[in-house]
């Protein structure tokens, strides 16, 4: 797949458009918005291979250079889903991110390959009802009723299944859409990486604790930086389509050289205090509920590779319960989770983006007030007295 750096070396096509300014939407009149949703109709319709994008920020005049201008104003991925699927006979799988191109911000409109046709179900600005918008070479035409009839028998040879990924919510039965926020906390010591073995003589409160852990201090500080860090997360896969898909597979790579980003299998959270210890400063990572389903989260050579072994989908199936993962950031900004779902009888994978939006924020404490909020838990105070749960004594902390 390219690089969106590399899309600037080629011309718009039914695969990428370059747009100069954003998009007319918040306030603007349905004839302003209707832009938007042709030129995402259009290319969802196109006669492709690959996944199209249409770059924002970008000047392209005709006979003249390439130049990445950048935006400031930039569209909500939540609002745009509810904007142009509350209008079409079907869900249209798109996203809309953010990404910085020799160094200014652009805008970017993912559209992976799909079920076809689509169309609106009612007029809207100067778009008409029923009609097939199709994006051919560069520019934006009406299909023909041939071309209509041909994209259903191609999707149906094809072995498409419509399917679908998006979050959903760990224990429960609700999906939550291709974006998600989440909140992470990263946690200093102040004796990292120093961090001594424990022993009754050291803690010098006056308790006795009857098994003395010597891995007391650095589980202690492990568990508490992975509870404020992780997000307890899920994954499901939907199949729309007439089809049925078997062995269906769910991969993404993310190309994280920094390590920005923390992925995790369930089986390597320790969601198991060590002795006497408890998720007591932040919020707990609660331990995954049991499931067949099989998953690899690794890192490797500056990028993750997550994949999901969903199994068999017949039409209409949803997978439940929910694949459940962990992620965590630390760094506030958003990742584009590009992946792709493969199944046998598909004879090309089907593309898709999800998004996650990070807030982090930093905290450093001392090793001895991790002991004592530990002891305060379990031989002290009441849980609503319990450091991480006191705002004046996280206040002071920080």
């Amino acid at each position: 797949m390219a690089s969106l750096e590399e899309l600037l070396f080629r011309g718009e096509s039914e695969t990428l458009d370059f747009k100069r300014d954003q998009y007319p939407f918040v306030g603007a009149d349905d004839a302003s918005k209707s832009e938007l949703l042709k030129d995402i109709l259009a290319m969802g319709n196109a006669w492709r291979v690959e996944t199209a994008r249409i770059l924002v920020g970008v000047d392209s005049p005709a006979g003249g250079p390439l130049t990445v201008v950048g935006i400031s104003q930039h569209l909500d991925d939540a609002d745009l889903q509810q904007f142009v699927n509350s209008k079409t006979q079907r869900p249209v799988s798109f996203s809309y991110f953010t990404a910085e191109i020799q160094g200014v911000t652009v805008g970017v409109i993912e559209i992976p390959v799909q079920t076809r046709p689509l169309f609106l179900k009612k007029n809207f600005g100067k778009l008409s009802a029923d009609v097939v918008y199709l994006r051919r070479g560069s520019s934006t035409v009406q299909a023909k009723p041939d071309e209509i009839a041909r994209m259903g028998q191609a999707d149906q040879k094809l072995g498409s299944s419509d399917l679908r990924a998006s979050f959903a919510v760990p224990r429960g039965r609700k999906i939550l859409g291709p974006s998600i926020k989440i909140r992470s906390t990263v946690v200093r010591v102040d004796q990292e990486p120093d961090i001594p073995d424990y022993s009754e003589a050291e803690s010098g409160l006056g308790i006795a604790i009857r098994r003395v852990n010597p891995e007391f201090y650095r589980e202690l500080v492990k568990r508490t930086k992975d509870a404020s860090l992780l997000n307890h997360v899920a994954l499901t896969v939907a199949n729309h389509g007439s089809l049925f898909a078997r062995e269906t597979r769910v991969e993404m790579e993310i190309h994280d050289p920094e390590r920005i980003w923390e992925f995790r299998e369930p089986g390597d959270v320790d969601t198991d205090p060590p002795e006497r210890l408890s998720d007591f400063l932040y919020r707990a990572v609660a331990p995954a509920a049991p499931d067949d389903f099989e998953r690899n989260v690794e890192y490797v050579h500056e990028s993750w590779h997550l994949s999901f072994e969903v199994g068999n989908l017949q039409p209409g199936r949803t997978v439940w319960p929910a694949i459940d993962f962990y992620v965590g950031a630390r760094c506030s900004g958003e990742l584009s989770l590009i992946g792709k779902v493969l199944a046998d009888g598909l004879t090309e994978p089907i593309g898709f983006t999800l998004k996650i939006a990070a807030e982090v924020d930093e905290r450093e404490v001392t090793l001895g007030f991790l002991e004592t909020a530990y002891l305060e838990r379990y031989f002290g105070n009441s849980e609503d007295e319990q450091p991480g749960h006191d705002d004046d004594e996280e206040d002071e902390q920080r």
